[in-house]
């Protein structure tokens, strides 16, 4: 929001077969820039909960970093709780 440099997509998708997709995305700016972006990804039945993908940037921080994680709960909202440790192993 308020930039021309990012900005943020949602969404959903329902009753994809299971398997491999990919999807194909063109977006254009404010200028009228267009950029072309494909990712692939696996739907597949999965009871347990599954992370994947954990991590955060900037690592090391100092004052700020954001987290990121996939997981295979169908539109659902997770609940989290994330612990900071410093080099040490104290908890922040």
């Amino acid at each position: 929001m308020d930039t021309y440099k990012s900005g943020r997509i949602s969404y959903p998708f329902y009753d994809l077969e299971e398997g491999n997709h990919t999807l194909s995305l063109k977006v254009w700016d404010v200028y009228n820039n267009s950029e072309k972006s494909e990712i692939e990804f696996v739907v597949a039945k999965e009871e347990n909960f599954t992370l994947d993908h954990v991590l955060n940037y900037p690592n090391p921080f100092t004052t700020r970093t954001e987290f990121y994680f996939e997981h295979n709960q169908l539109c659902d909202y997770l609940d989290v709780q994330i612990q900071v440790f410093t080099v040490s192993g104290k908890l922040s």
